[in-house]
């Protein structure tokens, strides 16, 4: 082969106005190849990008995360859709580089959630964003047990049923909160979460006792954001559980129970129980910071995403882990709890409507283990229509059960959790009693052995070496 063969060749083809390739005016088929004249094609000159505005240029590419991106991007880039731009490398670098900016938020990596939906236009700001806590599918719920009752379905158990009838919903002075309410209910209807949780949350639910003569409830404090103890969580023993995955934080927006001997102390206010008291309860408290919660409370803002579906399946995991406290404290004090003394109340509020739910526990045996039920039982509005009395009536009821809701937990209830508190006190006694002499014992017995196996053996008379005599004599 010759050395000519071995050159790569090209042969530039331009083309005309119809689009059919012609061969160069100057072309010679007879010439050698190498010979042939290099008609280089003329490149068409790519367009500049057209600027954003004067002074922005093309810019080197950076590798930036995209939730710096933000930052990156000077806020005077702006898109209009009335200004197009030709499509070009440069102008597409630029919009790259300038969305995050321009439409106001950064790509951020987050995990998919089964309550998450997309935020509404809201007339109060985005904190609820920044507030929003976990809140777990009604389907998460179920596997762990837990039971959000329509109102036709899964009645009451008599005894409860009875309870609601003569305490929860007897007749008593109406106080002036309800009118307060519907005062101030448009106002909060504006707010955020936080904010129209600051506005009604005293008069809807109970100030706790503050200092002397700063009124509020007795024996009893009001709490935000409290952590209780998951360990009273329903159990993920079951299969449906573990597939479902761990129940969310129980954190009710608002905590209503009995304050701390320490409080009392710092507010010079009576507390209901006692430091040895308290004592007994530490060891398996569900918080340090209230003791026995009887109500409850799940907020969500009226301008958000969330409302009364959402805080009702926070209720049901707050409530559930409540009524699991009161169990297990009963049943180690040795005493045989009824649905009356474990049951829970709690609300749910989406600022203009307001529910009152019950919380009770039902132990079906077998492989349905125990059912947590969560019913409503009354219902109220924060906005009232002029001159309809009903819907006042409704909402002074639901003051009413609140109060009695109360009342109640600061007399009969508490009673019965101190009697229960002495009972626990005789069993642990007894119980650390009973572990005090096989602790003795056995530390004797330990002791025994180790001298056994480690003391030397004392050898026969006949193998002991003589005594040694003194010398009298001085030799």
């Amino acid at each position: 082969m010759s050395c000519e063969s071995r050159h790569h060749v090209i042969l530039l083809l331009s083309y005309s106005s119809s689009s059919s390739p012609t061969l160069p005016t100057s072309f010679n088929a007879n010439a050698p190849l190498l010979m042939q004249p290099f008609m280089p094609r003329k490149r068409a000159r790519e367009p500049e990008p057209v600027p954003l505005e004067p002074g922005l240029g093309r810019r080197k590419r950076r590798c930036v995360h995209p939730a710096q991106r933000c930052q990156s991007v000077p806020p005077s880039v702006s898109l209009a859709p009335s200004t197009p731009l030709p499509l070009t490398p440069g102008n597409l670098q630029l919009l790259d580089e300038a969305s995050p900016s321009e439409f106001g938020e950064c790509i951020e990596s987050s995990e998919s959630s089964e309550s998450s939906r997309p935020d509404e236009p809201s007339m109060a700001g985005d904190d609820e964003a920044a507030n929003r806590k976990s809140i777990d599918s009604y389907t998460k719920l179920a596997a762990h047990g837990i039971c959000i009752c329509p109102a036709n379905i899964h009645a009451l158990p008599a005894e409860l049923a009875d309870f609601i009838k003569r305490i929860v919903r007897a007749e008593r002075e109406t106080t002036p909160s309800a009118t307060t309410i519907a005062q101030k209910a448009p106002q909060a209807s504006g707010l955020g979460e936080q904010a129209a949780i600051d506005l009604l949350c005293a008069d809807l639910l109970f100030k706790g006792e503050g200092p002397a003569g700063g009124g509020g409830e007795r024996l009893v404090q009001s709490l935000p954001k409290l952590n209780l103890n998951t360990a009273y969580l329903p159990d993920a023993d079951s299969f449906a559980a573990k597939e479902a995955g761990p129940l969310s934080q129980a954190q009710p927006d608002t905590a209503i129970g009995y304050i701390t001997s320490t409080q009392g102390e710092r507010g010079a206010v009576e507390a209901p129980l006692d430091k040895d008291q308290e004592m007994t309860l530490a060891r398996k408290a569900l918080t340090s910071s209230l003791h026995f919660p009887f109500l409850t409370c799940q907020w969500k803002g009226y301008t958000g995403s969330e409302g009364q579906y959402h805080a009702s399946l926070q209720g049901g995991r707050d409530g559930a882990c409540v009524v699991n406290y009161l169990h297990h404290f009963f049943t180690e004090a040795g005493q045989t709890p009824s649905v009356v003394d474990t049951c829970h109340f709690s609300v749910t509020s989406d600022i203009q409507t307001f529910r009152l739910w019950v919380h009770w526990r039902k132990d079906c045996g077998g492989d349905r283990g125990t059912i947590h039920h969560m019913k409503c039982i009354k219902s109220a509005f924060s906005e009232l229509p002029e001159e309809d009395e009903d819907a006042m009536k409704l909402l002074v009821d639901f003051r009413k059960m609140l109060r009695n809701i109360a009342s109640y937990a600061t007399s009969t209830r508490l009673e019965r959790i101190k009697q229960a508190i002495g009972d626990l006190r005789v069993r642990m006694e007894a119980e650390q009693a009973s572990r005090a002499p096989s602790r003795s014992s056995s530390r004797r017995s330990k002791k025994s052995s180790k001298s056994s196996l480690f003391a030397l053996p004392t050898p026969p008379a006949s193998q002991a070496p003589p005594a040694k005599r003194l010398r009298q004599d001085g030799t």
